[in-house]
């Protein structure tokens, strides 16, 4: 199921690295195009949204250097309670929904 869903996924959506023409733009380009592709989703958060109108350079780094795409399945755990990764990240729900479950819902 899983791993249907994984290759439909991965059918649909087309990776940065496959696009040639993609690969001749400028880095300063580049940037922009991330910034305007991914500052929509963190706008919906009204600290993300102060940082993007106070700060739309340093925003512009934020969406070029750090922001990756994770696609997860149904059922999939992204991260567990309690859990301290070595290399801690953010997420910002693109689309669906996710469901929290405090330490004590989990046990």
């Amino acid at each position: 199921r899983n791993a249907l869903h994984a290759i439909t996924a991965k059918e649909n959506i087309i990776q940065e690295e496959s696009v040639e023409l993609l690969q001749l733009v400028s880095e300063p380009l580049r940037a922009e195009l991330h910034f305007e592709l991914y500052s929509p989703h963190l706008e919906d958060h009204s600290f993300f949204s102060s940082l993007i109108s106070e700060y739309p350079e340093i925003m512009s780094k934020v969406c070029h250097q750090a922001i990756t795409i994770t696609e997860v399945s149904v059922g999939d755990a992204i991260f567990h309670a309690g859990e301290k990764p070595d290399k801690p990240k953010l997420y910002v729900l693109a689309h669906g929904e996710l469901k929290y479950v405090t330490m004590q819902e989990a046990m």
